[in-house]
């Protein structure tokens, strides 16, 4: 029995499908290079005030500060440049890409954390943190955004690959970056701390462990005590900043983090050992002094509750915490997401 032929034009339209299929999938598809495009693309157009100019899904979704607005209201009607300090963090499994960047608002400088979701080359999901410094720094000289500004780049330990056979999966990167959040919420210095020596955490810019000029700071209060109005750190708050990543949790004293919630984990780079995650830290404002692991009993300036909306970045390696990064602002106590995991 012979078998049936097929016509010239089915078998060619059979023959080309799974080509035509592939195409569309490379076409549609959101490489690095294109997720660190569509940052950069994003910032421009907000400083430009022109969302017209951005390919977006018809049902994209805007956040600032944690509220949801129409997209070019907050600060699309206020931001007028893009800064000098840029750093993407991207995940082209999940389509997410994560950048901190100075810009200008009304020609103020102001640092922000912001999140893209992209489907198909168009961005369906907008999250973004956007801190407003007043005053100066708590070292009494250039806030945090002007030293990153005027750094002009970031760090090159996040562009750094991580040796194939040293590479974690996803899902212990994202274990490794809770057991930092795991630690700090109630911290008591008896936890597990999975820093390096070396870990260094920066905080809105400023250096927040092993920083050297904190130690004198500690050092000038010690030696001339003045009231503190809660402004300002503590002598041992200052001392705090001098100690490296380990140390400062093994003291015991950030034990008036009551709560860590909302963790999320939305862009995990495993090349590069990076997780950006979004959370709150509650402060219950009723922890007005703390017993260190010395015995020593030290006060703390919190007097009110309050919580902080934050984006940390972490650089990962052997499984330990070597970098962090991370761009909050403060908010009401106890406000949520407005995004689901």
């Amino acid at each position: 029995m012979s078998r049936p032929v097929l016509s010239g034009v089915l078998a060619v339209l059979l023959v080309a499908m799974p080509f035509a299929n592939a195409k569309a999938q490379t076409e549609s598809a959101c490489d690095r290079a294109c997720l660190r495009g569509l940052a950069d693309q994003y910032l421009s157009a907000v400083a430009a005030r022109k969302a017209s100019s951005l390919p977006l899904t018809d049902n994209v979704r805007y956040t600032e500060n944690g509220q949801e607005l129409e997209l070019t209201d907050g600060f699309w009607g206020t931001a007028n440049a893009v800064g000098n300090y840029k750093q993407h963090f991207v995940d082209t499994q999940a389509g997410q890409v994560g950048v901190f960047a100075t810009m200008k608002e009304n020609d103020a400088l102001v640092l922000t954390a912001t999140r893209l979701k992209v489907d198909r080359r168009k961005i369906s999901e907008i999250e973004t943190i956007v801190l407003r410094q007043s005053g100066g720094s708590i070292t009494g000289g250039e806030s945090g955004a002007q030293r990153l500004d005027k750094s002009g780049k970031p760090t090159p330990l996040w562009e750094q690959l991580i040796p194939t056979g040293e590479r974690m999966s996803r899902e212990e990167l994202i274990k490794t970056a809770n057991k930092y959040f795991v630690a700090l919420q109630k911290n008591d210095g008896k936890g597990e701390y999975p820093f390096t020596d070396d870990c260094v955490r920066f905080e809105n810019g400023t250096q927040a462990t092993g920083s050297q000029r904190m130690a004198e700071l500690a050092d000038k209060a010690e030696s001339n005590p003045t009231p503190n109005d809660g402004s300002r750190p503590t002598a041992f708050g200052y001392r705090m900043m001098s100690y490296g990543c380990k140390k400062q949790f093994e003291t015991g004293f950030m034990r008036m983090v009551d709560r860590i919630r909302d963790r999320r984990f939305p862009i995990v780079d495993v090349e590069r050992g990076a997780v950006f995650t979004l959370v709150f830290f509650d402060h219950s404002g009723t922890v007005h002094q703390v017993t260190t692991t010395d015995g020593k009993t030290h006060p703390v300036g919190l007097k009110a509750p309050f919580t902080w909306e934050m984006a940390e970045a972490f650089k990962i390696e052997k499984g330990q915490i070597r970098y962090i990064e991370a761009v909050f602002t403060q908010s009401p106590y106890g406000m949520k997401p407005n995004w689901s995991k």
